[in-house]
C-alpha cells in the first residue's frame, strides 16, 4: 500500500488527515525548526575581505608612546570629558557606605566603596567570573562573590583571589550634598 493510501480508521471523521500524514508533517516541522536557525548562524558568521585583512604593523619610531598622553598623567585616570548626573535619583547616601567597605545596589548594577573617609568610588555589581553579584563586603577592603569565591579590592577592583581573572569595571559616580548619582559623560 503507498503512502498516500492510508486506510480510513473508523474513529477519525471522514476527510480527517491519516496518521503517517500527521507524523510527517510534525517530522517536517521539526526538521524546519533545526535547519532554519543553522542557515541564518551561518550566514551570520560570513566575514567579508575588510574584516579579515591583516592589521597595520606599529611604527617602532612611536614605540611605547600614546597618542596625546600627557606625560606624568595617572594610569587609568580619567580620559577627559566632564561628568554630569545620570538621573536625579540618587543610589545612595554617603552615610550608607561603611569606611573600608562598600554596599551592592542591585537594581542599579552599582557596587559603591569608600576605600578611605570621604573617597568614593563606583564598581560595575556583576563578576568577571560568571556575572553573578558581587554581594559580600565582610572583610575590609574587600569585595567578595559569593557564587564562587572571587575576591576584588575596594581601591582599585583588582582580583585578591580567583576565580575571576579581570578586575571589576569601574562605574563613574557624582557625590554631591551627600548623595551618590549615577554618572555619565556631559
Amino acid at each position: 500500500m503507498a503512502a498516500a493510501e492510508t486506510p480510513h480508521h473508523p474513529d477519525e471523521p471522514e476527510g480527517a488527515p491519516g496518521r503517517r500524514a500527521v507524523l510527517r508533517g510534525i517530522s517536517a516541522m521539526g526538521l524546519a525548526a533545526f535547519t532554519v536557525p543553522m542557515a541564518l548562524s551561518s550566514n551570520a558568521v560570513a566575514t567579508t575581505e575588510a574584516e579579515t585583512a591583516p592589521l597595520p604593523k606599529p611604527d617602532p619610531k612611536k614605540k611605547g608612546k600614546k597618542k596625546g598622553a600627557a606625560k606624568g598623567k595617572k594610569k587609568g585616570a580619567a580620559k577627559g570629558g566632564k561628568l554630569v548626573k545620570d538621573g536625579d535619583t540618587p543610589i545612595a547616601s554617603t552615610e550608607d557606605i561603611p569606611v573600608n567597605s562598600g554596599a551592592l545596589f542591585e537594581a542599579d548594577e552599582y557596587i559603591i566603596t569608600q576605600p578611605k573617609a570621604g573617597q568614593f568610588l563606583g564598581y560595575d555589581s556583576l563578576c568577571t567570573h560568571e556575572g553573578c553579584p558581587v554581594d559580600a563586603f565582610d572583610t575590609p577592603g574587600e569585595m567578595n562573590c559569593s557564587c564562587h569565591g572571587a575576591k576584588f579590592d575596594i581601591k582599585s577592583g583588582k582580583v585578591l583571589d580567583g576565580p575571576a581573572k579581570k578586575p571589576l569595571p569601574k562605574k563613574p559616580i557624582i557625590v554631591e550634598g551627600g548623595q551618590i548619582y549615577k554618572a555619565k559623560k556631559a
